[in-house]
C-alpha cells in the first residue's frame, strides 16, 4: 500500500486560516461614498457563481499544493495563481459593484483579502526560500513581479478599487507626495545625523521664524512653528563635522571663525558647493541661496525650492557616507 503523502505543517497552516478568513471575514468593504461606514461583502455575495466558483477552485489547488506537495516550484507557482486570482477576484467585485461612470462609489479590499494575500506570500516565500535562487535570479523575478503588476495597473484592471480611485483624485499631487515620503525615509538618520541651524549675525535672536518663511513651510508640510533664531557661537566649531554657509558672505565669516578656532577650513562650505547647485544650468558658478527677507512670497518659495533640492542631494551623499562606515 502506498503511504500517504507528509502534510507539510506551515501549508496546512497557512490554508486554515485562509480557509476561515474566506468563509469569516469580509472579502471586500462596500461604500456608497467616502463618508459612509463600510459594509461589508463576501466573495459568494460579489461575484457571479461561476467567477466565485472559479476562484475557490484555484484557492483549493494553492492549498492542495501547500499542503501535500514537496516540490518547491509547483508550490510557488501555485502561490502565484492564488495571489492573481485573489487581486482579480477583487478587481472584478469593484466593477460589479461599481455602477457605470459613478465616481463616488468606493470599494476596497476586506479583511478576507488580506489574509489570503498573506498566507499565499507566505507560501510563496517559503518556496523560494526552499530554491535557493542566485541573488541576479531574485532580482530578476522581482523585477518581473513589478512589471506585471504595473501593467496591471496600467491596463485598468483595477481602477474601480478605493486605492485606485483616491489615485485618480489627487494623481496632480501623488508624485510630490512620493517624494517626500521616500525623502523623509532617506532622512530618517537621527541616530548617525544631527542637523541644527544658526545665523552669524545678532538679528532676531530668540524669535520666531519670519511669518512668510513659515508660511511657504507650511504649504509645503514642515512645521516652523518651534524654531527660534540663534547666533552660531565659536565654541560649536570644534563639535561640528561640516557648517554649511547659505551664501559667500556667510561662508567668509564662518571660515574667519574656523581659522580663529584653530577648525580645518574644509569644514565649512558653501551649501550650493555641497550639493552641486549651480547657476546656468548647471555650468555656471555654484549659487548662494538668496536672501527673501526683503522680497515677497515668491521669493520665499524659490530660497525653499533650492534648499530642498540641495538637501536632497546631501541626504543621498550622507546615505552613502553612513552606509561605507557601517559595521560589517
Amino acid at each position: 500500500m502506498k503511504p500517504l503523502p507528509r502534510l507539510d505543517p506551515l501549508g496546512s497552516l497557512l490554508s486554515a486560516a485562509g480557509a476561515l478568513a474566506l468563509l469569516l471575514l469580509p472579502f471586500v468593504v462596500f461604500k456608497a461614498n467616502r463618508i459612509v461606514p463600510g459594509d461589508g461583502r463576501t466573495l459568494w455575495a460579489v461575484l457571479p457563481q461561476w467567477q466565485a466558483l472559479t476562484v475557490q477552485g484555484l484557492l483549493l489547488v494553492a492549498a492542495g499544493a501547500a499542503v501535500a506537495v514537496g516540490n518547491a516550484r509547483v508550490r510557488l507557482a501555485a502561490a502565484l495563481v492564488g495571489v492573481a486570482a485573489v487581486a482579480l477576484a477583487a478587481a472584478a467585485a469593484a466593477n460589479t459593484l461599481t455602477p457605470l461612470g459613478n465616481k463616488v462609489v468606493r470599494v476596497a479590499p476586506g479583511a478576507a483579502f488580506w489574509v489570503l494575500i498573506v498566507c499565499l506570500g507566505l507560501v510563496a516565500t517559503d518556496a523560494i526560500t526552499r530554491l535557493r535562487p542566485a541573488p541576479g535570479l531574485r532580482v530578476v523575478w522581482l523585477a518581473g513581479f513589478f512589471l506585471i503588476a504595473g501593467a496591471a495597473l496600467a491596463h485598468g484592471t483595477f481602477d474601480n478599487l478605493s486605492v485606485m480611485r483616491e489615485y485618480e483624485v489627487n494623481a496632480s499631487c501623488f508624485a510630490h507626495e512620493a517624494w517626500q515620503h521616500v525623502f523623509l525615509a532617506l532622512s530618517s538618520m537621527a541616530d548617525a545625523v544631527i542637523v541644527d541651524s544658526a545665523g552669524t549675525g545678532d538679528w532676531h535672536i530668540g524669535h520666531p521664524m519670519d511669518t512668510r518663511a513659515r508660511a511657504e513651510l507650511e504649504q509645503r508640510g514642515y512645521d516652523g512653528s518651534a524654531h527660534r533664531a540663534r547666533q552660531i557661537d565659536a565654541s560649536w566649531l570644534p563639535s561640528r563635522d561640516l557648517f554649511l554657509a547659505m551664501d559667500r558672505r556667510n561662508l567668509a565669516d564662518l571660515r574667519l571663525m574656523a581659522t580663529q578656532a584653530g577648525v580645518p577650513a574644509d569644514r565649512v562650505q558653501l551649501f550650493g558647493a555641497a550639493t552641486g547647485l549651480r547657476a546656468s544650468g548647471g555650468a555656471g558658478d555654484y549659487l548662494d541661496i538668496p536672501d527673501p527677507y526683503g522680497g515677497g512670497a515668491d521669493d520665499f518659495s524659490a530660497a525653499l525650492e533650492l534648499i530642498q533640492a540641495g538637501a536632497r542631494d546631501l541626504v543621498a551623499q550622507l546615505a552613502v557616507l553612513l552606509a561605507g562606515h557601517a559595521p560589517a
